[in-house]
């Protein structure tokens, strides 16, 4: 909200143009929810900035700032006499503009703005460059081209986040129609699957890892169980863990290959005490995995202790 109001006010004042710019600008980035409405005036204010007759507004404004006090304004004869007028702005290109608006909208929308944004700039800095200086705007053009070229990058990280995320959402919606039952509780006297870094500790298991680990602790076969939700469940404590861990589900479905849940809403990391710490996957009607994998990850050194694993199912209405 500062910020906006920031370049409202150096836009009316027609001070420092290129801070207004950078203002206008800043305003687009979307930090709060305000900027629904940031956006379309942020837009229209970089828009209103590239005209000619506006930049050379602000030009003569800044010229007449620095006159020494006292003294008197040369009349235009004068001026054109001395060789003082200043030439007109240079114009921004529109594909600049476009490559920036583009860039915004690629924050929210991925690379169906990305894409786009990516274009505009190329497009910009060609046409810029056939102008020799005659046409503005690369500033604009390459932030554009690189909020757009990081929304593609970033499309592995989208599709993790729909895969995880919007499958588990959609179960939310669904109702339990029946109470939660325990398909396999594992105890210390249970072994796991990765022997390295694990060891018996007391009623569980003490993990440690050097480094980035994936402990697989068990693995659990599964027939004819479909439109529920499967529960991991685990009390865990950490010992000077760096970085974050979390429980992950892997679901094993005939012929179609594999998908996961993981705890990424519940990671551990530093020192902490026993707490209960769980990871859903919700399974529609028809799909019934054959196996379970019950993993924990660390993303860095550390010590975990677990204990208590649980893998439970609740039924959903259909």
């Amino acid at each position: 909200g500062i910020l906006r109001i920031a370049a409202g006010m150096r836009l009316r004042s027609l001070r420092s143009l290129g801070l207004t710019r950078f203002l206008c600008f800043a305003s687009l980035l979307p930090f709060t929810p305000g900027a629904l409405i940031g956006l379309p005036m942020g837009i229209w204010a970089l828009v209103v900035l590239g005209r000619p007759e506006v930049q050379a507004a602000f030009e003569l404004n800044s010229q007449t700032q620095v006159k020494p006090a006292g003294s008197t304004p040369p009349s235009p004869s004068q001026s054109a006499a001395n060789g003082d007028i200043a030439s007109p702005p240079m114009k921004s290109s529109r594909w600049a503009i476009l490559s920036l608006i583009f860039g915004i909208l690629a924050l929210p929308l991925s690379i169906l703005s990305g894409i786009p944004a990516v274009v505009s700039g190329i497009l910009a800095l060609n046409s810029i460059g056939r102008h020799r200086g005659r046409l503005g705007g690369k500033p604009l053009a390459v932030a554009g081209m690189v909020f757009g070229a990081l929304s593609i990058l970033l499309i592995p990280y989208y599709l993790i986040v729909a895969g995880t995320v919007v499958p588990n959402f959609v179960g939310t919606l669904q109702a339990p129609v029946g109470p939660t039952e325990t398909i396999r509780a594992y105890s210390a006297t249970d072994a796991t699957i990765t022997q390295d870094g694990v060891e018996k500790h007391e009623s569980g298991w003490r993990l440690t890892a050097a480094e980035e680990t994936v402990f697989r602790l068990f693995e659990y076969p599964l027939a004819d169980v479909d439109q529920c939700v499967l529960t991991y469940r685990a009390q865990i404590r950490s010992e000077n863990l760096e970085g974050n861990a979390y429980l992950e589900m892997w679901c094993r479905f005939p012929g179609r290959g594999e998908s996961f849940s993981r705890g990424l809403a519940q990671t551990i990391s530093g020192t902490t005490e026993w707490a209960t710490y769980e990871t859903p996957f919700y399974l529609k009607a028809g799909e019934a995995p054959d196996l379970i994998k019950l993993n924990f990850v660390t993303k860095g050194a550390g010590t975990v202790y677990i204990k208590d694993i649980e893998l439970l199912r609740t039924p959903l209405s259909r």
